[in-house]
C-alpha cells in the first residue's frame, strides 16, 4: 500500500511540475517585461530632461550673445 502511494505522489509531482513551471517562466517574462518598461521609462525621462537642459543652456547662450 505504501508503494501505491509513492507512485501516486511521485506521478502528481511530475504532473504538477510543468504547469508550476510554467507558471514560473510565466510570472519570470512578466518581469522582464516591467523591467524592460521601467528602462524605457527612465531613459525616456533622461533624454527628456537632457532635451530640457541643453535648450535651456542654448538659452542662456543666445541671451548673453545679444546682452552682451
Amino acid at each position: 500500500m505504501s508503494s501505491s502511494n509513492n507512485e501516486e505522489s511521485t506521478s502528481t509531482f511530475s504532473f504538477e511540475k510543468p504547469s508550476s513551471n510554467k507558471q514560473q517562466k510565466k510570472k519570470k517574462a512578466q518581469l522582464v517585461f516591467k523591467k524592460v518598461e521601467a528602462l524605457v521609462k527612465i531613459y525616456w525621462y533622461y533624454t527628456t530632461y537632457a532635451k530640457e537642459v541643453i535648450s535651456y543652456i542654448n538659452y542662456k547662450l543666445t541671451l548673453e550673445d545679444v546682452l552682451f
